[in-house]
């Protein structure tokens, strides 16, 4: 009998050790399972959005840092649809409009030179066709027409002004971001005041082209330091300079005698 409860209290002890164990190696499986939920929620909110091998490029237009203006063009309704499928240079495209190719020439612009023939590449030109890609490569724009100017020009080439889905009009932020100049060809167009104001903010704060350490306003061949202007001086741009040589007292922004 002695025997039998000395063997009952063994079991006895024996199985509530067991069962405290299994308490606590339960509890410290809850525990785990807790803190493994949480870290994946905290990695996640961390984590940029942007195109894979694309780190700079998020998967919208890059937006301005620039405040919009008040005068700001609305976007006009019913427009035509089309994607950009190439960047020529700052100011000219290809877009896929109703199933063909076409090339787009903005209006009101007029971007340094890259791809001219015989024209060598003008400082400047290679950033503003990087920021004309980096603002329209590969997303849908909204065509519209200007009754005042040629549909097409002598090359073929639609005349447009861009808009982008969130009402931004590429042909205004490339001026008003110090990439283009404004561009008169023979008529006035419908935003030609809006574009003259953004030119000459853009020029006042020297973004970009208008920087005195970049071009100073000049379209001068790549790799040629800028002469030295003082600070905020008019500089000639590309559309008058020849005409310029011819007459020095040539008002800046006239109407170029051609469109490139």
């Amino acid at each position: 009998m002695k025997r039998k409860r000395r063997l009952q209290r063994r079991r006895l002890v024996i199985g509530g050790g067991g069962f405290a164990l299994l308490v606590l190696v339960g509890y410290g499986v809850i525990l785990a399972l807790l803190n493994r939920q949480a870290m994946p929620a905290a990695t996640t909110a961390a984590a940029p959005t942007t195109i894979a091998g694309e780190p700079s490029r998020t998967t919208s237009a890059p937006a301005s840092a620039r405040t919009r203006p008040n005068d700001y063009p609305p976007l006009p309704a019913d427009l035509p649809q089309a994607t950009i499928v190439n960047v020529v240079d700052g100011d000219t495209v290809d877009v896929e409009l109703n199933g063909q190719r076409e090339r787009v020439r903005m209006i009101g612009v007029d971007t340094p030179e890259v791809v001219a023939p015989g024209r060598p590449v003008m400082c400047y030109g290679r950033e503003a066709s990087a920021q004309a890609a980096a603002l329209l490569l590969g997303r849908m724009v909204l065509l519209e027409e200007d009754l005042s100017q040629d549909s097409r020009d002598r090359f073929g080439r639609m005349l447009r002004y861009l808009w982008l889905p969130d009402g931004r009009m590429a042909n205004l932020e490339l001026i008003a971001d110090g990439y283009a100049y404004e561009s008169t060809f023979r008529n006035a167009y419908a935003y030609q005041a809006i574009f003259r104001a953004a030119e000459t903010t853009a020029r006042s704060e020297e973004r970009g082209l208008w920087a005195a350490e970049a071009c100073a306003g000049q379209s001068i061949p790549a790799g040629t330091t800028p002469p030295s202007l003082p600070r905020r001086q008019s500089a000639p741009t590309r559309s008058n300079q020849a005409a310029t040589a011819v007459a020095p007292m040539l008002t800046p922004n006239a109407p170029p005698t051609h469109r490139s």
